[in-house]
């Protein structure tokens, strides 16, 4: 069964990708996404931020696990980022990743269900 992204997340992210996010991390932000889309994603945006960022994520999933693409965009100030992540195993409610942004910034991630 593939991952339902839908409902609110923690995101917390750092800008050193080492793959692990810094303990406290850089950036902490909560995500609600919508539910899944006929086209098969996920629209998404800030729920604690005055950001108009939206966000649009895909699940893949196999048998050898489930990985998560997330593309964030503020067409205002012309700002991109990707992440790229996957759902722990051993946590269904937790997906791990790196991310990275057209100024160059990079760093990991890490999203928990509320």
């Amino acid at each position: 069964m593939a991952l339902d992204l839908q409902g609110t997340w923690v995101l917390t992210a750092d800008f050193t990708l080492d793959g692990i996010v810094t303990n406290p991390p850089d950036q902490t932000f909560t995500l609600e996404f919508g539910p899944l889309l006929p086209s098969g994603v996920f629209n998404g945006h800030y729920t604690n931020l005055l950001d108009p960022s939206q966000f649009v994520a895909q699940v893949f999933s196999s048998p050898r696990g489930t990985a998560i693409s997330i593309v964030q965009t503020h067409a205002g100030a012309n700002y991109y980022a990707t992440f790229s992540g996957y759902l722990v195993p051993a946590n269904a409610s937790m997906i791990r990743g790196a991310w990275v942004d057209l100024e160059g910034r990079k760093g990991d991630f890490q999203l928990v269900r509320l």
